[in-house]
């Protein structure tokens, strides 16, 4: 059996402590001096049995054997044609953005088994921390500059009501995050199909230098490469059966990848948050990344992905709210317990990120709205008053 160190690790010092982070799959190891003289050793591929070399320096080969073993089943040694070793050659794709970008994705990706704190016992955490440690301030100023005053802006809301615009003004003013929904009432197949279109659906072709034909959407990417693919998981929206689907940019259509109910795992997947439940639909976005890998060698593409993310997360929120439904964002989620439902390649397809939209309960918006309620903000109060 031949041997040798994982590239899926990295190494560092730490209080004069050699550490070895296994990101994969998310373990720490001290490393004592023995192991480190191993790993130099299996540097390369080396059978097992040239350990036996060692006792010719003096080296007590029990000793490395019974070291190797640790190492091997730590997931630090692989051995040639394991799982790990197949796995170590799926993400080679990410050595085209070099070991940073693949270190930070794996290092955050979340497992089925990752916990998280319910909102009511962070909140409670926070109110603690602030107690010892004042949040930092929400503004920044400079007091003592020079100032040009700006004129109101276009479109401005109404008189004494700081909330009310028009068009894409009010949309913008209007915006907010619902976690209050009625899994009873449905959104429609229209509804649903406008939103997908205008987020994320393409709206025509163009022609760039090397790469051919692009696709244009709503919302710019890098080097027009969109890697971001959406997934709804429909759980009540007219006409259309339950299940998880990919959103077919092509066709502008829903592809069935999973006839299952997506609200026996939503909970789950959305790190514990029951009220994803109750949406009519939760979008799970993934990017596939050797789309903008083909033309950007470098990792900083990465933060641009995250960017992208961004974009289409803004315009689903302003065109349910243009809709007249209700809509939220989640970042907590379980990717692996995701990625299973979605049948992807994570080594490839990495999940992002979910938005979700539905009707909210008259209750529940009440007290969401009461728990966080709007002020306008010092300028707005000074030009218009308070809100009506």
């Amino acid at each position: 059996m031949r041997l040798k160190v994982s590239e899926n690790i990295v190494l560092y010092w730490k209080r004069g402590q050699l550490i070895c982070d296994n990101f994969v799959a998310h373990e720490q190891h001290a490393l004592t001096e023995d192991a480190e003289f191993l790993l130099r050793w299996f540097g390369s591929w080396r059978d097992v049995n040239s350990l036996y070399e060692l006792a010719l320096e003096g080296h007590s080969v029990p000793k490395l054997q019974s070291l190797t073993r640790q190492l091997l089943d730590a997931g630090i040694l692989i051995a040639e044609k394991s799982d790990a070793h197949q796995l170590e050659e799926r993400l080679e794709l990410w050595d085209e953005w070099r070991m940073s970008a693949k270190y930070f994705h794996y290092s955050n990706r979340t497992l089925s088994t990752t916990d998280f704190v319910p909102l009511e016992e962070d909140g409670q955490r926070l109110n603690d921390k602030a107690k010892v440690l004042q949040a930092p301030p929400v503004y920044k100023e400079y007091p003592d500059a020079d100032r040009v005053q700006l004129p109101a802006p276009e479109t401005a809301p109404e008189e004494g009501n700081p909330s009310r615009g028009s068009g894409i003004f009010d949309l913008l003013v209007r915006r907010r995050t619902c976690r209050s929904y009625d899994p009873e009432k449905a959104v429609t197949l229209r509804q649903l199909s406008t939103v997908l279109f205008y987020t994320c659906g393409a709206v025509g072709l163009a022609r760039a230098a090397g790469t051919g034909k692009v696709i244009m959407k709503t919302s710019p990417s890098g080097g027009s490469r969109h890697p971001i693919e959406v997934y709804p998981c429909v759980m009540n929206v007219e006409g259309v059966e339950p299940g998880i689907y990919h959103y077919s940019v092509k066709d502008h259509e829903l592809e069935s990848v999973s006839q299952a109910d997506p609200r026996e795992r939503m909970s789950e997947m959305c790190g514990d948050q029951a009220w994803t439940s109750d949406a009519s639909v939760v979008l799970f976005y993934t990017a596939v990344i050797e789309r903008p890998m083909w033309k950007y060698p470098t990792p900083r593409l990465y933060r641009f992905i995250m960017t992208d993310l961004g974009h289409l997360s803004q315009s689903f929120y302003l065109l349910a709210t243009r809709l007249d439904l209700n809509a939220f964002f989640v970042g907590a989620l379980r990717e692996q317990a995701v990625e299973e439902e979605l049948g992807v390649d994570w080594t490839r397809e990495i999940v992002l990120g979910a938005s979700g939209l539905g009707l909210a309960t008259p209750d529940g918006l009440a007290r969401e709205r009461a728990e966080r309620a709007f002020e306008p903000t010092p300028y707005l109060e000074q030009r218009f008053g308070q809100a009506g």
